[in-house]
This record gives structure tokens, sequence and C-alpha cells, in this order.
């Protein structure tokens, strides 16, 4: 059917008009509820806070290259920083002090990790002197094999290398001697030619960055020290190498400062930077270029401490430690500060594991006066053991049991290794029974003798402790536990779960404190500071590429506060560029409008597979980030960062004489820029959006929470558990490979 032409007369013209109307109100309808539907992030936006003005000026006056300055010289004077150490504990106590005289609130967020310690480290020549002014320090394990020597030492001639090839030693037994090595150089090959111990000088001609393989990710018991000193004393010498590292658990702490709003509000602002250092030398962690995070975030204490009006959101400054270790700090932070979808949860938690820690120190302090209690072990019939316990709870009697149980399992390990070292000399007589003059061969019978022992400690675990308390007439044991001193060790082992449990108390009680206070900010901006003294730019990132539309349009809000500050910071003081570099380039930029971290320098330098399969960088922020908070890394740009995770991330490198005060002076720039914007966030400017990235999803950040257990002798499962036991996790590509990462993040953890 043929469609009428439209009417042309002036009733026609009326009737088109009105179908045009209708049809435009019926789009733009249907448009409205396209978006109410489409968009629903738009009906959880906060309303538009009072843009209140920002005194530029006097943010100016007190960030400062003298304030810096001073920050810098507290952390080279506190030593190496490596997490756990007393030089990370001494740069701890200057952040709280600068955050208290600040008029920061400063809460101490204790939390535990495993790091390798060094006990000693030295050489001695062959008359067992040591060499002056020569010193040795430990590189990094060997997955769990640390660079520990033998209780005598290793004993062997300093042979050195240019390249550690094999065409060098082509004419030298290495087997037995010690390989000294340019920085940088492969250690492989002179281990696989029977090197002992491998020691590494640093010759001036080349700085390797942390990539270089200056271990394995297997236990391989070849020893690598960085040496300083003069090498020339070494070379051609015999010497005796002594060295112990330990893997131990240590106190690290979060520092966290904060500034409430003017009123009860709602939103916060937390800024972070790591304060801790890493390096492949741990002993060596200077960490320089790694302190300016906290220099700079340290700068604007006192000036946001200062503004005492003004504030619409609170800001909240976190200095965390453990950076190297699994983001360690950052991840027992983001455990308090809880998921974005369920402000509560935290709340709930850590409450649960404040009163979960409170019974454990009740339960086990009664299960020390039952140990130190003469007439329970006096009991030894099944009946006057039940009436005992009737009068005590039974949370008490399971904590003493499975203490008791814990003592005498020390005891059957101790024998399966005797066992197991008897049979190793067994077996290398030849595994024969008698030797060849028809007597008993002597390691036979003592393998034998083991197994006994073995078999019989084994059998005293499964006993009921009134059978353990019996004398031998009335088939006990009685005499096997006082040899053994069980009651001793059984109290001597309270006490210290003791001890344990109340410092376990004391962190949880902190942690529901903090996850209390942080709970009532319904929604929170984290940006982490991740920043070095190059360039004086900083880039905005997520640091993961796949999921950074999920971070849109929250990046948008944040990046124009940071433009937002160069324009007042410029018109505060025209004698400087808060908005361009002296060649131009911009002082901010928003990378995740383009590549975010694809371009950078550092990420390259440090991985080999492609960006594309969404291999992740991360940064402290990552922690939140994988929370559902909106995150973003604040990143200093133009800089490979070769020298991070290296002893050469030194102070005199950093700040040279005759050029420190241009590197301050850039970095000034940066942390004003930081300053003003943080300032304007803090005021009301901006919305903080929420993002559309939650933390269930694959790939997230975690703890993984458990128990060790292992399969022991005759045993089908692993079902024997572990105390003491270290678990390495180390991060795997999708071919099982370990992934080589950026120095010092998030690639490693013991614990």
């Amino acid at each position: 059917m043929p469609v009428p032409p439209l009417s042309r007369g002036p009733g026609g013209v009326f009737a088109n008009a009105l179908l045009a109307l209708i049809l435009a109100v019926a789009i733009g309808a249907g448009v409205i509820g396209v978006n109410r539907i489409a968009a629903p992030a738009a009906r959880i936006l906060p309303p538009e806070h009072s843009a209140k003005s920002i005194d530029y000026a006097s943010l100016i006056e007190d960030v400062t290259a003298t304030e810096l300055r001073r920050h810098f010289d507290a952390f080279r004077a506190a030593g190496p920083r490596f997490s756990g150490t007393a030089g990370c504990d001494r740069a701890a106590d200057h952040i709280a002090d600068v955050l208290a005289e600040a008029g920061f609130e400063v809460v101490e967020q204790p939390f535990t990790m495993t790091v390798p310690v060094t006990k000693r480290a030295h050489i001695l020549d062959e008359k067992g002197r040591p060499f002056d002014g020569i010193r040795i320090f430990p590189f990094l394990p060997n997955a769990f094999r640390t660079p520990t020597t033998p209780r005598d030492g290793l004993r062997g001639k300093v042979l050195r290398g240019r390249e550690g090839l094999s065409r060098e030693f082509e004419d030298v037994a290495l087997d037995g001697q010690i390989v000294l090595l340019p920085l940088g150089k492969p250690w492989n090959v002179v281990a696989g030619m029977g090197a002992r111990a491998v020691f590494y000088y640093d010759d001036g001609s080349v700085t390797p960055a942390a990539s270089w393989s200056h271990r394995v990710h297997a236990s391989l018991n070849v020893p690598r020290f960085l040496v300083e000193g003069d090498i020339q004393a070494l070379e051609g010498k015999t010497i005796t190498l002594k060295a112990r590292v330990d893997f131990k658990p240590v106190t690290a702490r979060n520092i966290i400062g904060f500034l409430a709003s003017d009123a009860s509000a709602d939103e916060a602002v937390v800024l972070n930077a790591y304060y801790d250092a890493y390096s492949y030398v741990p002993d060596r962690a200077v960490g320089a270029d790694q302190s300016t995070g906290a220099s700079v975030l340290l700068s604007l204490a006192r000036h946001l401490g200062r503004v005492t009006t003004g504030r619409d959101r609170s800001v909240v400054l976190v200095f965390t430690s453990g950076h190297g270790e699994g983001l360690a700090g950052a991840r027992q932070f983001v455990r308090v500060l809880g998921d974005a979808d369920d402000r509560t949860a935290a709340v709930t938690r850590t409450t649960d594991d404040r009163t979960n820690a409170a019974d454990d120190l009740e339960q086990i302090g009664k299960a020390l006066e039952v140990a130190r209690d003469q007439e329970y072990w006096a009991i030894a019939r099944d009946e006057a053991e039940s009436a005992y316990w009737v009068a005590r709870p039974a949370p008490v009697r399971a904590a003493f049991e499975d203490s008791l149980k814990r003592v005498m399992d020390q005891d059957f390990m101790a024998a399966l290794e005797r066992e197991q070292q008897a049979r190793l000399a067994w077996v290398r007589d030849g595994r024969g029974v008698h030797d060849p003059e028809g007597s008993p061969l002597t390691s036979f019978a003592a393998f034998r003798a083991a197994r006994v022992e073995k078999d019989a400690a084994r059998a005293l675990m499964s006993m009921p402790p009134p059978r353990l308390k019996r004398d031998e007439t009335n088939g006990g044991y009685r005499h096997r536990i006082d040899e053994r001193r069980v009651q001793e060790r059984l109290a001597r082992f309270l006490l210290e779960r003791s001890d344990v449990a109340r410092d376990e108390l004391t962190r949880a009680t902190i942690n529901a404190d903090l996850a209390k206070r942080l709970g009532a900010y319904r929604r929170v901006l984290f940006l982490g500071l991740d920043l070095t003294s190059a360039s004086g730019r900083i880039g905005l990132v997520c640091g993961e590429a796949p999921i950074v539309p999920r971070c849109m349009p929250a990046d948008a809000e944040v990046a124009t506060q940071f433009l937002l500050a160069g324009d007042g910071l410029d018109r505060a003081d025209t004698s400087g560029s808060h908005r361009k570099t002296e060649a131009g380039r911009p002082r901010f930029e928003n990378l995740l409008r383009k590549r975010d971290i694809q371009d950078l320098p550092f990420p390259t330098l440090y991985y080999y597979r492609d960006w594309g399969s969404g291999e992740a960088l991360y940064f402290e922020s990552s922690a939140s980030l994988w929370a559902g908070h909106p995150s973003f890394a604040v990143v200093t740009l133009d800089d490979s960062r070769r020298h991070l995770g290296t002893p050469h991330d030194t102070f005199d490198r950093m700040l040279p004489r005759g050029g420190a005060d241009r590197t301050l002076e850039r970095l000034q720039t940066v942390a004003r820029l930081i300053g003003a914007a943080t300032r304007q966030l803090a005021a009301g400017h901006g919305r903080i959006v929420p993002t559309t990235h939650r933390g269930d999803q694959a790939g997230g950040i975690m703890d993984l929470r458990g128990r060790v257990v292992s399969q022991l002798g005759d045993d089908l499962t692993p079902s024997h558990g572990m105390p003491g036991a270290i678990v390495r996790l180390v991060a795997l590509d999708t071919d099982c490979v370990s992934r080589v990462v950026p120095p010092g993040v998030a690639h490693e953890l013991w614990t």
C-alpha cells in the first residue's frame, strides 16, 4: 500500500509540527529511561560538595626543598631499611614523630612477617684472622637455601673471574674454591663447575638492575655475597668463609595518621607510601630513591595539619612496610579497611578476631596452671583424670592436650631425624648387616636402635595422658616423660604460647579499632605514591591495564584535581611552573586514558611477558583496588628505575654534591602538586566515584590462611602438623615459570 504524502496545507503543517514534537518528547523520554537503566552508578554518587577555596600560597610556603631534605636525611641516618630491621624501625619512629608533631592522630598497626636475617658473615685468612677493611654481605636466599655455611665455615682459594664463563677457568680446578666476579655476571656456570661460594664486587663499569639472575628459585646451596673493600687483598688467597642467615618472623609496623573532617563526613582521602627498602643484598637495602614517596608524604604532613578548617573529607596518611614481601603492610591495612561493597564485614571479622584472641589467651593461661599443678601430674587413673577436668572448661583441656601433643611431637621429630641420619650412614656403608669378620655392622645396629626409638616416640604421642603418668609396673610410661622432662618443657611451651597469644590480642585489638574507624567511611579514595627522584613529572595509573575501563570515570575526577592544582599553584607562584616543565612537557598525565603502565620504561625492563596477557604490576594501591575501592598509583615518569632493589640505590647517588639542589627542586614541585590536589579533594572538590571493579574476581590479592601439614613415615595422607614451617609463595605465569618482576614489588613472600 503506498504511503500518503505529507499534508502541505496550513492544517497539515500544524499536524506535522505536532507529530515532530511528540516524537521528540518520546525520544527524549526514551533516552532518559535508557540512561537511568544503563548507568545506575549515577544514583549512588554523592552530592556535589561546596568548592571551598584553597590557600595555595601557604602550601608553597610550607612544602619546601628544605623540608624534603630533612626527611631524606632522617632516612639516611636510619641505615638499611629492609623490612623488620632496626633501620626500618628507626624510620617508622621518625614517621610517627613527624605525624604527631603535625597534629595527626597516630595509630601504629603491627604485623608479623618472615624475612631472612643475617646472624653473622665474615671471612678469615689462613691463620684464622679477620681481613681488615673487607666486609661481606649475604645475597637473598636461593628459595629456602640461605647463604649459610657449616659451623666451621667453607675453606677455599679465591679465584677471580671477569665474565663468569667456563673458558676463564679451563685450566683451573674450581671444585671447592671461591670465585670472585663483578656484579651482574652470571654465577650458575662457576657453580656448575664446583665453586663452593661466589663473591661479587662492584667494579663501577655497570649498574646491574635487580632483574639480573642473582639467585635461582631452587634451594641450590651456593652462597653468594657482596664484598666491600680491597678485593685485591683477596685474590689468590686461601680463606675461611663463615656465615649464617636464618628465616625469622619479625614484627613490622604500618604508621597511620588521621585528620578528621570538620563534620562527620563519610568520605576519606587515603594517601599511602611505603617506607621500607628492598635489595637483593638485604643488609645493603639503603633505599634512597625508595624513600622518595614517604619523604614527599611527610613533607605534606605539617601543612595538612595546619589546615584546621575547610575539610569536608577526612585525610588519612598510611605509611606501610613489607613492600617487597608481597605488599605485606598494604594488605594488612586493606584487611581492616574492608571491601567497598561491604563496609561492615571488616568490623565484624576483626571484632571476631579480637574475641577469639582473648579466648585463646585465657585458655592458654589456664592450661599453663594445669601444667604447673603437681596434683594433676600425680593422677594416673582414667576416672580421676575425668573428675579433674569436670571443673574446667572443655577449651582449656583442648589447649592443654594440644600443647602436650606438640611437646611430645618435638621428641618424635628429633627421633625421626636421628633415624634418617642413621639410615643414611648405613646406606653409605653398603646396606650390609655384618662386617667382613661376621660381626654385626655398627651402622646397621645404630639404624635399628634409632628406628626403635622413633617408633617409641610415635607411640607415646598416641597415649592418653593418664597412661603417660602411670609408672611402668602398671603399664605406663612415667619414666619416659620424666626422662624427657615433659612437665617442665610443657610449662615452658605454654608460657611461650601465652606470650604469642598476648601479642596477637594486642594486634587484634588495634585492628578491630582501626576497622571500626575506617568502617565509618562510606567511600574511600586511595592514592599510592610510588615515586622516585627523577624527572619531576608524575602520572596517574591503575597498574593493571586489563581493568582500566572499570576505573573510569573515577580517574577523571582525580586527574582533574591534579590539573586544577597546577593552575592554582601557578597563580600563587609565577616564578615556577607546576603545569609544565621547562621543556614544555606536562607535569601531570592521566595514563589511564592512554595505555596505563604499558608505556612506562620500568615495567618493560623487568617483564618478559606480553602485557596483553593481563600481567599485573603491583603497586601499594593494588591491594585496595582489588578490594573494590577507587585506587590509583601516582608514579614518577621518565625513569627506568634500574637502580631500585640494588645496593646502588644510595643517597650519595640520588643527592650528589653539587646536584642535590636540582633534585630537591624537582621533588618540591611534585610534592606541592600532590599536596594541592589533596587539599582540594579534602575540601570537597570533585567526587569520589565508585569503580565497577570488585575484589572477588580471579587474580585478586588475598591472604592464604591455613595449617601446614606434611606426610611422615607410613602415613597415607599429609596430616602431620609442621609448626614453624616456612612457606614460600612465588608468582607464576600460565606456563608455571616464575615471573621476573620489578624489584621488591610483591613477587615473593615467605611466611
